[in-house]
């Protein structure tokens, strides 16, 4: 859900600074240390691939990178640099993904220049005077605005990474060391030819669009269109497809503008089923006096053109209803990059034209042909839905293309504790009137559901119901995805509907499969009380809850005011002593628990804006030691220590499977006389760390800090990683041993 969101910030930055942005299949897979790692995982190749075919569908003249193989910090970074340099050769190489030629031609950009810091023009000691300079600071008199507020107010959508910008104002100047091309300077575009003339008849085409722009008059801007109308017809006759398709594109829309043309298909509701119907208003209006024909209109699901030959009068709405049927073989609307199962480094993509799209087209469009003097006009327009908010007025969404239910479970994650039954949950809705089918789990050998499935049946929209299976577990200790399959005949996958709505971006819906996690152990819990501080947002508490224990959330009142002895257990979420300010004073009380007894587990937090200067009883520094490798082997330290032992015998094996990283924030200079380290681990070619786990008595309680990546762990149910904090739940002060 993170990657749609911030696929569409990116969007909505470049709807303000006018760029267009595209995208690799590459994964934000986590923190990186180094690129070869990046690289590795990434599968360099495909993402080279990727680069090129940009490269060679928009071709740049110039490549700016914002990093360099040594300077960007973490792997992601750089290894866009060294990506960057390659894709720069490989684009003009007809050997280099030859493939890709059946569709593009090879293209050479002129330059590549790397985005120089100004502290790394220091360290490295750069001669200015051999860099390019541009000043981007620069006032804009058309848009009333200088580069930098523009930038701004872009960078200022990246809300879900808190990158609101204030505008620079006034002269700034960036600087552009050149890695590899034409060397020609003072300037960046130096010998880049930006005209018409690069390209053949480009000389007419710029002779017709200087008279359009002589005679533009914003009072009657469609006077100018029998020009641009000779623009396009002579932009057709360009034998190089890229530019003929880009430049008719933009004439196009520069047309539309000029003649004031409004057109817009809305629906009756922002949803429909596959097999179901929709209704929809095509709506039309010549603004200006400028003489049109509205010839006919084809829609996504229908070869025929339907005619309506009908001429369109000065400012007056020509409003055209269809009902429109959605195949019942239709796409279920998602990202088209979610539509498949994706490895840790990438995404599958099925088409390799929509390589370096953020979206695909519209599943629902109208393709209106207007006729203007002797010329035809075609527009391809969305279907979208539209309502009025009490608030922010006329709002829009694009119209999806839905199953006919949806399905959820209640849980994202079942822990089996032991060998007894477990209730099991689903929630179906109907997304279309009058549908049936039934529902089971997908479930191994050795795993059973009573009942073996159930049937639905709805006649209306938005009808929900509630269904429960009981699952038996089998006896050894297994975890698995479980995935929720319907059928009235043959078996497909459930769907369930996850929605993001901020005001930043357009309304997604994912449709993700529906899906949940079953963890077996072999252990009986006890019925430990649990209390947990929230810090910046984790759902280790819902595990907890799952596996059996009781947990209680804790805030600064109960802190200060509670009876604490009543838990067995403390535990404080990730970054807890970063976020609340609170514990500036609760943390004594914390402290005070644990000196009469209590157990408190306190998860990662950052050095840096803590509300005290020390989490542990005894001195120990939070360093930036990570392990971002979540293979690293494990180092057994402390073998016969408590918390590798009870309840769970930790193995190799437990570290297995987990996700993104082995942990953050090590502890870092700790005293080696009061704390024990059981557990080691390092990243290749570091040396090892032993502040993942520290653990140590204090009175008769027990504090243990970890920068284990527990939070990222446990929601998904990774098996050994929930047994591990399971032993932490149930330390004591008995030394360690």
């Amino acid at each position: 859900m993170l990657g749609v969101l911030r696929t569409q910030e990116l969007l909505a930055a470049r709807r303000i600074d006018g760029a267009e942005q595209f995208f690799s299949r590459a994964i934000d897979f986590g923190y990186s240390k180094n690129p070869e790692e990046t690289l590795q995982i990434w599968e360099q190749e495909k993402i080279l691939g990727d680069i090129v075919w940009i490269i060679r569908q928009f071709r740049p003249d110039i490549i700016i990178s914002r990093f360099t193989a040594e300077q960007g910090g973490h792997g992601h970074h750089r290894a866009s640099a060294i990506l960057a340099l390659e894709a720069f050769k490989a684009a003009g190489d007809a050997n280099r993904f030859p493939e890709q030629l059946t569709s593009l031609e090879t293209w050479r950009p002129r330059k590549i220049f790397w985005n120089t810091w100004r502290s790394a023009i220091e360290q490295q000691k750069l001669d200015v005077n051999e860099l390019s300079v541009e000043d981007i600071g620069t006032y804009n008199r058309l848009l009333g605005k200088s580069y930098g507020e523009i930038s701004a107010i872009s960078r200022s959508n990246h809300k879900s990474q808190g990158f609101g910008a204030a505008p620079r104002r006034g002269t700034y100047l960036e600087y552009f060391q050149l890695l590899d091309g034409d060397s020609l300077r003072p300037d960046i575009f130096a010998g880049i030819d930006l005209s018409w003339k690069k390209i053949p008849t480009g000389t007419v085409i710029d002779s017709l669009i200087q008279l359009a722009i002589q005679q533009f008059n914003p009072e009657q801007p469609s006077q100018i269109v029998p020009i641009l109308l000779e623009v396009s017809g002579k932009i057709n006759e360009i034998t190089d497809k890229y530019w003929r398709e880009l430049k008719q594109q933009e004439i196009m829309q520069i047309i539309r503008s000029c003649l004031g043309l409004w057109l817009e298909a809305s629906a009756d509701k922002y949803y429909v089923a596959a097999g179901d119907s929709l209704r929809i208003s095509l709506n039309t209006i010549n603004r200006l006096e400028f003489p049109l024909i509205f010839k006919n209109v084809k829609s996504s699901f229908s070869s025929v053109d339907t005619v309506i030959q009908k001429s369109l009068q000065n400012n007056i709405p020509l409003e055209l209803k269809f009902q429109i049927v959605i195949p019942p073989q239709a796409e279920v609307s998602r990202p088209f990059w979610l539509k498949y199962r994706h490895g840790k480094g990438n995404f599958n993509l099925d088409d390799p034209l929509l390589t370096g799209t953020a979206e695909a087209p519209p599943p629902l469009w109208f393709t209106v042909t207007l006729q203007a003097d002797a010329e035809e006009l075609s527009y391809q327009i969305p279907v979208i839905y539209k309502w009025t908010d009490d608030v922010d007025g006329e709002k829009m969404r694009q119209v999806l293309i839905t199953p006919a239910i949806t399905a959820a479970f209640r849980e994202k994650i079942y822990v089996f504790p032991n060998n007894d039954n477990r209730e099991v949950e689903v929630v179906v809705r109907s997304l279309k009137k009058d549908c049936n089918g039934s529902i089971r789990l997908h479930l191994p050998p050795g795993w059973s559901s009573s009942p073996d499935q159930h049937s639905y049946r709805f006649t209306r929209l938005n009808e929900e119901q509630n269904y429960r299976f009981i699952v038996r577990p089998p006896r050894e200790e297994t975890a698995l995805t479980v995935q929720l399959l319907s059928g009235n005949g043959e078996a497909i996958h459930c769907y369930q509907l996850k929605t993001i709505d901020y005001k930043h971006i357009p309304i997604q819906t994912v449709f993700a499969e529906t899906e949940t996690r079953f963890v077996r152990l072999n252990f009986s819990p006890s019925q430990k009380e649990i209390g947990y501080i929230m810090g910046s947002g984790d759902e280790i508490p819902q595990v907890l809850n799952q596996s059996g224990f009781r947990v209680t959330q804790l805030n600064s009142f109960e802190i200060e005011n509670s009876d604490l002895s009543t838990f067995d257990v403390i535990i404080t979420g990730v970054r807890a002593y970063n976020t609340n300010g609170w514990l500036k004073t609760g943390h004594k009380r914390l402290l005070e628990y644990v000196n009469k007894g209590g157990i408190l587990i306190t998860q990662y937090n950052v050095s840096r804006e803590m509300v005290v200067d020390s989490i542990g009883p005894y001195p120990f520094q939070i360093s930036r030691d990570r392990v971002s490798v979540e293979e690293a082997p494990m180092q057994f330290l402390q073998p016969d220590h408590q918390l590798l032992n009870r309840p769970f015998k930790i193995t190799q094996t437990d570290f297995e499977g987990w996700i993104q990283e082995r942990g953050l924030y090590f502890a870092g200079n700790w005293d080696s006389t009061a704390y024990q380290t059981p557990l080691g681990c390092n990243d290749p070619g570091e040396d090892l760390k032993k502040g993942g786990l520290l653990y140590t008595t204090y009175g008769r309680g027990v504090y243990i800090y970890t920068g284990f990546a527990f939070f990222r762990q446990l929601p998904p149910g990774v098996p050994g990683a929930l047994k591990l904090f399971i032993n932490l739940l149930y330390a004591d002060g008995k030394n360690g041993k």
